[in-house]
């Protein structure tokens, strides 16, 4: 069965973000040897989870770029900011979406990025509390070990993130 990517037209049935010639491009040129030794079956399976992983976890800025359809995943989306306040074309998938579902496929296939540098770290704990006027931002993390966190993932697409489905997040609170 092929690999149905999303092309930015908001298919019903894509299952991915990105292709393997597109992981396999990405890992090469930052020399990350874990992915290549993994069998091309493995890595369209691994792209799949990755795309379902990043759908599931993340509340993401915007609206469906075509809510009159039954798109399969949650990008394109209209009305996304990147992170230099440029608004992104609803019709495409932003390139750190890409980068970030092809390092996430990489961790949940590898332990280490093929240079020994650790993809995923456990048990993330954290609270922040700050206050700007009458808004009041509060970030925490979850204690649970069990709780999964890849930062270079999470850091790729940051400026599109509203706020996670587990494991902690952001909230704006506003007092009046």
């Amino acid at each position: 069965m092929a690999l149905i990517v999303e092309d930015g037209s908001g298919l019903v049935n894509a299952a991915a973000y990105i292709s393997v010639s597109f992981a396999d491009s990405y890992h090469r040129t930052r020399g990350n040897t874990g992915w290549a030794a993994i069998e091309t079956a493995n890595k369209t399976a691994l792209i799949i989870k990755a795309t379902e992983w990043l759908d599931a976890e993340y509340y993401f800025a915007g609206e469906p770029t075509y809510p009159e359809t039954p798109q399969a995943l949650q990008w394109p989306r209209a009305g996304i900011f990147d992170e230099n306040c440029t608004l992104l074309a609803s019709d495409a998938l932003p390139v750190a979406l890409q980068r970030a579902t092809a390092e996430l496929a990489l961790a949940l296939g590898t332990t280490t990025d093929g240079g020994g540098a650790p993809v995923m770290v456990e048990g993330n704990i954290f609270r922040r509390r700050e206050r700007q006027g009458f808004a009041e931002s509060e970030t925490e993390g979850n204690t649970d070990a069990s709780v999964r966190f890849y930062p270079r993932v999470h850091n790729l697409i940051a400026p599109f993130v509203i706020g996670k489905r587990s494991g902690g997040g952001s909230a704006m609170l506003l007092r009046g």
